[in-house]
């Protein structure tokens, strides 16, 4: 009994030691997003530093234990990855209406300010203002969407979609001006 004791002293003694002089390597990634799935993402293959004895394996620097390894930036990863979440998110989609949207405003604008030089008929104006209650809806639908990316490419279709709102309040004020001949 009093061998087996001292066998596990030894055992834990020896284990421990271990636990402390293997150094190991990790890489994190934060892709600070929306929900992500797992089974498109791919991690590759870096090399590992593991048994150099605390050294960097990437730097040959030598670091004391306990140090953390210098942070390995893969652009081309980060450029796959990012491309990845522009297609998974619909960016492309996203992007075509909210330039279709600004489109249909400047077409509105250069109507408003054609009939603005004259007058305009109820059914036109009511016409014109049932489209841009339906931009502004559109708008806002999207605006709520696009708010919650962090990514600068959706931070841009973001403003667009800003500027689209405040040229559509813009130009409801302009077609509310216009004066209206009853038919």
């Amino acid at each position: 009994m009093f061998d087996k004791c001292l066998f596990l002293r030894r055992l834990f003694l020896v284990s421990g030691m271990l636990a402390f002089n293997v150094s190991a390597y990790g890489e994190v990634l934060i892709i600070n997003t929306q929900t992500l799935d797992p089974a498109t993402l791919t991690v590759q293959p870096s090399t590992s530093n593991v048994g150099t004895k605390g050294r960097s394996a990437q730097t040959g620097s030598g670091k004391k234990r306990g140090e953390a390894a210098p942070v390995r930036s893969d652009a081309s990863f980060i450029d796959s990855t990012k491309a990845l979440l522009l297609e998974r998110y619909g960016y492309q989609e996203k992007s075509a209406a909210v330039a279709s949207r600004s489109r249909l405003i400047q077409d509105l604008a250069l109507k408003i300010d054609e009939i603005g030089r004259s007058s305009a008929s109820e059914k036109m104006v009511s016409e014109l203002k049932g489209i841009m209650n339906q931009l502004n809806t559109e708008i806002g639908r999207s605006s709520a969407d696009l708010s919650k990316f962090e990514l600068t490419e959706f931070q841009q279709l973001y403003r667009a979609e800003q500027q689209n709102a405040s040229q559509l309040k813009q130009l409801q004020a302009k077609l509310n001006k216009v004066p209206v001949v009853s038919e």
